[in-house]
């Protein structure tokens, strides 16, 4: 199977606001519900009526109305008709910076990080059996309907849910012990020292064998260890984080293009246009003009 051609192409949300509610109403004529595929974003799926197969990984569950799964980043999944059964569902998708702290706080480093970098790609099934499956429930509910209503404020209080689902995963659905109370030290030590340099460095040339050299192992081994925690490789995680930079200045700022692609590292205005427009699928000129 080519991974790589089964991943979503679709944007969710624009980069203000990056999340997107979706309903999906799948016919009993439907084999197939939701294509097999995988994304950077988190998903939250609701069950809205009906039934279906739902693929994960290498499970497969039976989901039936009511039921809640939050599919981490990068793990590949999709649905199939389940017996005759008609099934109508939500998908909440989200980046995980719609979550993350502006600075590296206690809240980023004890409970959204170890979220995150976690190895295990676990994936959450809430049925109506599971603890807390109506807090999550009406949760869940909530962050739609509010979605759909786009009152004042609404982003402000989707955030607010956002949050509040993830402390009931917490609370209900994780084994607190193990995964946020006994972290690796060492793991965790090392992901901050590799995230502090690529903060230091990313305006000047820099090579792999000197990001390596910030956790003291081989360039070899900094690309293992990268790849298992940041699901990227080094230069392609590097370029979503210019490019992310550069975003905000575009909007937030009135600097000339060029000034902000050497701001970001880019060693012209003309690679820094192909590598944005790569990234974001428009050029930076565009992008000041349509999110400004």
């Amino acid at each position: 199977m080519n991974r790589e051609a089964l991943k979503e192409r679709i944007v969710h949300g624009n980069n203000l606001f990056h999340l997107a509610v979706h309903l999906t109403e799948c016919k009993i004529a439907s084999d197939i519900m939701l294509y097999t595929h995988w994304h950077e974003e988190l998903e939250i799926l609701y069950i809205r009526e009906g039934s279906m197969l739902f693929q994960i990984d290498t499970q497969t569950l039976i989901v039936n109305k009511g039921d809640i799964i939050l599919v981490p980043p990068n793990l590949i999944h999709g649905a199939s008709r389940y017996k005759n059964s008609a099934c109508d569902f939500y998908a909440i998708v989200f980046h995980p910076t719609f979550i993350f702290s502006a600075m590296n706080d206690s809240i980023q480093q004890s409970y959204i990080d170890p979220f995150f970098v976690k190895t295990d790609k676990k994936f959450y099934y809430i049925d109506r059996k599971s603890e807390g499956w109506d807090k999550i429930h009406h949760n869940v509910t909530s962050i739609i309907e509010t979605y759909i209503s786009k009152d004042f404020g609404f982003e402000l209080l989707i955030k607010s849910y956002i949050l509040q689902f993830l402390f009931y995963i917490i609370e209900f659905q994780s084994d607190k012990t193990d995964s946020y109370r006994k972290d690796d030290l060492l793991t965790t030590l090392r992901l901050k020292k590799i995230l502090a340099f690529l903060e230091d460095s990313y305006q000047q040339p820099f090579s792999l064998t000197d990001w390596a050299s910030s956790i003291d192992v081989s360039k070899e081994q900094f690309c293992r260890i990268f790849k298992k925690h940041f699901q990227k490789t080094p230069i392609d995680y590097l370029m979503h984080y210019k490019v992310n930079k550069a975003a905000n200045l575009l909007i937030h700022t009135e600097l000339p293009i060029i000034d902000i692609a050497f701001e970001t590292g880019f060693e012209s205005a003309n690679y820094f246009t192909i590598a944005f427009k790569n990234k974001t699928k428009v050029t930076p000129r565009e992008f000041r003009k349509k999110y400004r």
